[in-house]
């Protein structure tokens, strides 16, 4: 080959080293003053809300953060995915108004739209993996807009219908994104662990006492602790991705210390369905990991699932929690459950899921439309009295909401992404991917999450993976073919 040749050769596979699956050391003091800074606009805006002051908090917050990520769209990402922790916990307004429905997640998701659109029109970047999985997702938007034909609430499937519309588009915009600057890949993984670490400090200094505002969905009375939980699981998950993507040993022991404290956020909350989700997200990985590399690797994990175990049971017996933690996480456990305990686990998740299917059964399989509320449509067809909406549960919401081709369209939403996954060939990844996804997605077997960024924020991370993983195979192709054949072929004969 000529020099020429072995120059672009080398270049091509330099390039192919630095794309975002290749372990790499991270930029932490760079990331520690962006916390800062962020920490100070935060800490304005809260005081600026407290104060009742909403506009002056959008112009001292709002718009110095915009023009940060119109210039930098970068920064509109890695902020967007910081504050899908702190989702749950904000609120602008008092429960059953129209603030109310305003939290962190959405002006910035809008931001992101603006800051990463004109690239998406001038720089499109057709999909290479996850094209099949983008066109389940649109089917079943569709689906969901057919379903204000025959919704009982048309306006709210008018709402679900833009909105899953809405983040389809928002997550080919990310993608193309980010397939164009791979190298912010990681980042956006560190600054998913970053608000998971935040929104759990919050909750152990200041979550306890609050239920307002900012605090909706804190630890306090009528809290909606298992959204804040399972927030978290969505942070926590990311975790061995990022520990197989660094290299430096202090950096895997921060990536680990983040892990404990996102870990006793869950468990702070005391929400049973979060603190299992995280647990078996990580039996999942271990078992394609030990497929890989060995049973060994799974018995270590059950070690890990005995140690943490061991360790709750400590806690509850010394009843260091809050009483509310307490209380739920004694009726997962069952270890010194109290009366209190025992009644608040009267109302389970099996007879909301009873609820729904006679819902559907005793209806004639009349649908009753998405965000329609199986459960509410329950109480006029058998008069029942729950206080429950959703059937807490994505596959038996979907049947009753859109039938049994909402069930299939469901189910493939939810098997796609693992057959996607276990195509990857950077194997390495496989395990680790599977936590990031596994862990969120068991959260939809007893709440209602294909509609939130609680399933959006996983899918996300799942296509970055195997569209930046088919990018660079093609990468490797073209520069092997470069090497062997390509400059033969056009007459550049050494």
């Amino acid at each position: 080959m000529t020099e020429i040749a072995w120059q672009e050769y080398d270049e091509m596979v330099e390039f192919s080293e630095n794309e975002p699956l290749v372990a790499s050391g991270h930029n932490w003091l760079a990331m520690g003053v962006w916390l800062m800074l962020l920490g100070a606009l935060a800490s304005l805006g809260f005081w600026l809300f407290t104060e009742g002051h909403l506009l002056l908090m959008l112009a001292a917050v709002g718009l110095p953060l915009l023009v940060l990520c119109l210039l930098k769209p970068a920064i509109s990402l890695y902020v967007f995915v910081f504050a899908a922790a702190f989702d749950a916990v904000t609120a602008f307004g008092e429960e059953g108004t129209v603030l109310a429905m305003i939290t962190l997640i959405k002006p910035l998701a809008a931001i992101v739209f603006l800051s990463c659109f004109p690239l998406f029109i001038s720089q499109h970047i057709p999909l290479r993996a996850s094209r099949g999985l983008i066109r389940t997702f649109v089917l079943l938007a569709l689906l969901v807009s057919a379903s204000i034909m025959w919704s009982f609430t048309r306006f709210t499937s008018i709402q679900y219908s833009l909105l899953m519309f809405g983040q389809i588009v928002l997550l080919l915009v990310m993608v193309n994104y980010v397939m164009r600057n791979v190298h912010i890949f990681r980042n956006i993984l560190l600054w998913l662990v970053a608000g998971g670490v935040a929104c759990s400090v919050f909750l152990f200094f200041v979550g306890a006492g609050m239920t307002k505002g900012f605090g909706r969905a804190s630890l306090g009375e009528g809290a909606n602790t298992n959204a804040v939980a399972i927030g978290l699981v969505v942070s926590i998950s990311v975790l061995p991705l990022l520990w197989v993507t660094t290299v430096r040993r202090s950096h895997r022991i921060l990536i680990l210390a983040a892990g404990l404290i996102i870990y006793g956020g869950i468990f702070y909350t005391g929400s049973k369905a979060g603190a299992a989700c995280a647990l078996l997200g990580v039996l999942v990985g271990g078992i394609f990991e030990a497929r890989q590399r060995g049973f060994l690797r799974l018995f270590r994990i059950l070690g890990v699932f005995l140690i943490i175990f061991i360790v709750t049971y400590v806690l509850l017996q010394l009843n260091v929690l809050p009483g509310g933690s307490q209380t739920r996480l004694e009726g997962m456990f069952r270890v010194g459950q109290t009366i209190e305990a025992a009644e608040r686990g009267g109302l389970k998740r099996e007879g909301v899921w009873r609820l729904a299917w006679i819902t559907y059964r005793n209806s004639g399989q009349m649908l009753v439309g998405v965000g329609a509320g199986a459960i509410q449509y329950a109480n006029m067809i058998v008069g029942t009295c729950s206080e429950r909406h959703s059937a807490h549960n994505n596959f038996i919401q979907a049947l009753v909401e859109l039938g049994p081709l909402g069930l299939i369209l469901i189910l493939l939403v939810h098997i796609y992404p693992v057959i996607l996954l276990m195509r990857l060939r950077n194997r390495k990844l496989i395990p680790p991917a599977m936590v990031a996804l596994s862990a969120p997605l068991l959260a939809g077997l007893t709440h209602g999450t294909w509609t939130t960024k609680f399933f959006w924020i996983p899918m996300l991370i799942v296509v970055l993976l195997c569209e930046a993983d088919a990018m660079a195979f093609e990468e490797s192709q073209e520069a092997e073919f470069l090497a062997t054949e390509g400059y033969f072929q056009d007459g550049n004969v050494p």
